[in-house]
């Protein structure tokens, strides 16, 4: 028979609260760095990695080429590297 005492300190299977505050301040510094874009920026990003959509589905939506969308979204991708490289830098 287990002793309930040892169950107790054990950890459980989810990550730990120190990796939980890790991510959500991550999220944080994404989220914020994400609002210094540019606005086609901002769209794609939020369509592609926000909503889920395929590529050619963010065409449809925005009514632009596919290839459109994917150097918008390489762009975006860039400047958002700058974006929180910058932060990083300025700590």
């Amino acid at each position: 028979m287990v002793d309930d005492a040892f169950l107790a300190d054990q950890p459980g299977p989810g990550p730990g609260p120190e990796v939980m505050a890790l991510d959500r301040a991550e999220l944080a510094e994404v989220t914020v760095a994400i609002r210094e874009l540019a606005a086609p920026h901002r769209e794609v990003l939020g369509l592609v990695f926000g909503s889920g959509l395929s590529l050619s589905e963010v065409a449809g939506v925005l009514e632009i080429p596919v290839g459109t969308v994917k150097s918008r979204l390489t762009a975006a991708r860039g400047a958002l590297g700058r974006v929180l490289n910058e932060k990083g830098q300025s700590r």
